[in-house]
């Protein structure tokens, strides 16, 4: 009867011991499980926050790079704003020098008068004329008049003009051109150049 008592009470021990390891045991994976948890949401959180940090570079970064574009577009507009500005000067410079012009077998400039207009009034006619091609100090201009086997020729001087060679005004009275239609063509004759226009036609009220 006292063997049995032992052995129950030996039994109710291991059990005991038993039941406090595997509470045991559980308490401790459930706190490796919370550990694990936190350990795993720190990772998690860790991350995202990197990942958020990667994405604000990246913005920084985008907007740095189209700051130092518009930075680099505005320079090179004032740039070309400062050439825009000196173009007159440059422009003014070139229509003050006269252009390279071919030469003919005299080796004169080959010039390019024009007959450019005319005024008729009830006494007299005004014609005007010029070679833009050509910058001379001094030349003769001769307007060369024809209608029905007339001709008239007529020369004049050059007038001052920093641009071109512009030929005095020719001024022709009513009795010098019968009225009707002529043709006039402006001749050009210096010391470096000649030349001549073709055939116009004026009307002589």
């Amino acid at each position: 009867m006292k063997r049995k008592i032992r052995r129950s009470k030996n039994y109710s021990v291991i059990k005991t011991i038993l039941g406090t390891a595997t509470i045991t045991a559980l308490v401790c994976f459930g706190v490796f499980c919370v550990i694990r948890y936190r350990e795993e949401q720190q990772k998690i959180s860790t991350e995202s926050e990197t990942e958020t940090q990667t994405q604000v570079q990246n913005v920084t970064d985008r907007k740095d790079s189209d700051r130092q574009i518009t930075e680099t577009t505005t320079t090179e507009n004032e740039e070309s704003s400062t050439e825009i500005e000196e173009d007159p000067k440059v422009a003014a410079e070139a229509a003050a020098t006269p252009k390279e012009v071919a030469k003919n077998d005299d080796g004169l400039k080959i010039a390019e008068p024009q007959f450019s207009s005319y005024e008729n009034d009830d006494h007299s006619v005004d014609f005007y004329g010029e070679v833009p091609n050509i910058l001379d100090e001094e030349a003769t201009c001769t307007f060369v008049f024809e209608k029905d086997g007339e001709r008239v020729e007529k020369s004049v001087g050059l007038m001052p003009d920093f641009h071109m060679s512009r030929c005095e005004k020719l001024t022709l009275a009513q009795s010098e051109l019968s009225v009707g239609e002529w043709t006039v063509q402006l001749k050009y004759k210096s010391t470096y150049a000649e030349g001549e226009s073709g055939k116009e036609k004026v009307k002589i009220n």
